[in-house]
C-alpha cells in the first residue's frame, strides 16, 4: 500500500493479490469445503496517526469478488470487509 500524509491524518490505497482462497463449513451437521479461484483485492485505508507518536488507528476498507473453481456459470461470491486496525511504528 502506498500512504498520503498531511499532518496526522494519512491515506493509502493499494491491492492485494489473493491465492487459494477457500470456504471450509465444518458443524455437527454439516462438513464442506469451497474453493474459490485466484482474487486481486483492492483496498482503502485512512488514519489518525500524530506526527511523534509510534502509534496509528485507520478503517480499512477492502473490496474483493470470489468466483467458485470449477463450476460453470457460478455467481461471484462477495468477499468486501471494513475492518478498525491499530499499528505501532519502530
Amino acid at each position: 500500500m502506498e500512504f498520503y500524509r498531511t499532518g496526522i491524518l494519512r491515506m493509502g490505497m493499494g491491492a492485494a493479490y489473493l491465492s487459494g482462497p477457500k470456504l471450509v463449513v465444518d458443524t455437527p451437521t454439516e462438513s464442506s469445503t469451497t474453493n474459490y479461484d485466484n482474487a486481486i483485492a483492492y483496498i482503502a485505508q485512512i488514519g489518525w496517526a500524530p506526527e511523534k507518536s509510534p502509534f496509528s488507528f485507520d478503517l480499512r476498507y477492502t473490496m474483493a469478488k470470489y468466483k467458485p473453481s470449477g463450476v460453470a456459470n457460478a455467481q461471484d461470491v462477495n468477499g468486501n470487509v471494513v475492518g478498525l486496525y491499530m499499528g505501532y511504528f519502530f
